[in-house]
């Protein structure tokens, strides 16, 4: 009787097809037992180093958004300083050349006649500036109204227009009555 191929080959080299089936078993074994493993630690470790980069990334992000918000800070400090110490009037009575004589100038050179003015003064408690207001009703032509209100809103001093209201004329040929509130600010010392 005649035996298949495979077989025959099988019995008369036994000790080869052994030898070669124990290196298949040891080479699956040293797959599963030490390269699978190794493998899957190698997977962990770039996982990890890919989430280690995103969190240093995250990180650096956060670090450079602090610095930021450190240096905007200390600019608006510095820009605050700068207006308390360059645009506001230095102390009330700065504040009331302002307020009182400059205004009474751009009137003047508005062509606009003062009927009154008044001014008040607001130091909050524990404030750190004090509110100085000025009340005052003038009289003259439209355009001369309008050219005294630009020259307030252009001018180099801090002054705050907060009120303007026109009055009805009985006449057409008398002057307009206009009632303006303006205010400015000044730093107030620790001994007010």
């Amino acid at each position: 009787m005649r035996m298949p191929l495979l077989a025959r080959v099988v019995q008369e080299y036994r000790g080869t097809v052994v030898g070669l089936a124990v290196a298949a078993a040891i080479g699956l074994g040293a797959y599963l037992l030490v390269v699978r493993p190794l493998q899957h630690r190698l997977e962990n470790a770039d996982q990890r180093a890919t989430a280690a980069a995103r969190e240093l990334r995250q990180a650096t992000e956060q670090e450079e958004a602090a610095r930021r918000l450190v240096t905007g800070k200390e600019q608006a400090g510095r820009d605050l300083e700068r207006f308390y110490s360059e645009i506001l009037p230095a102390d009330q009575s700065a504040a009331r050349r302002v307020a009182y004589l400059r205004l009474a100038q751009l009137a003047d050179e508005s062509n606009l006649d003062f009927d009154r003015r008044t001014i008040g003064l607001d130091r909050g408690r524990d404030a750190r500036l004090a509110r100085m207001t000025v009340s005052m009703t003038l009289s003259g032509a439209y355009r001369d109204i309008r050219r005294f209100l630009h020259r307030i809103e252009t001018a180099r001093d801090f002054v705050v227009i907060s009120g303007v209201q026109l009055a009805k004329r009985q006449d057409e040929n008398e002057p307009l009555q206009v009632a303006i509130e303006v205010a400015t600010y000044f730093p107030v010392s620790d001994g007010r």
